[in-house]
């Protein structure tokens, strides 16, 4: 077995679940420093902050969503997109998460 499944084993047995998820912080990228409930052994990428990395070089988000704004993640799975809205629009602005 790979080393880094190895860690994804134990990680997931060591980190806090609720409801077979284990509750992280991101570790960087435009997510850090936000909580959420993925399966470690699944969102690893999640829970680095190089998940769809290759987007987030090639838009800027903080240019689009402002403070205030709605914005919608549709087909949210883990809510990771959902995460970064919610960092740009802040408190006096509104995330929708859909997943069918």
């Amino acid at each position: 077995m790979h080393p880094k499944e190895i860690f994804k084993r134990v990680a997931y047995q060591l980190l806090p679940k609720e409801h077979g998820l284990n509750r992280i912080s991101i570790l960087k990228g435009p997510a850090k420093g936000t909580r959420m409930l993925i399966d470690i052994r699944l969102g690893g990428s999640y829970f680095l902050g190089n998940y769809d990395k290759w987007i987030f070089d090639e838009i800027a988000l903080e240019k689009i969503l402002k403070p205030g704004m709605v914005a919608w993640d549709c087909g949210a799975f883990y809510g990771y997109y959902a995460a970064i809205f919610r960092k740009l629009v802040g408190a006096s602005g509104c995330v929708d998460v859909f997943e069918g």
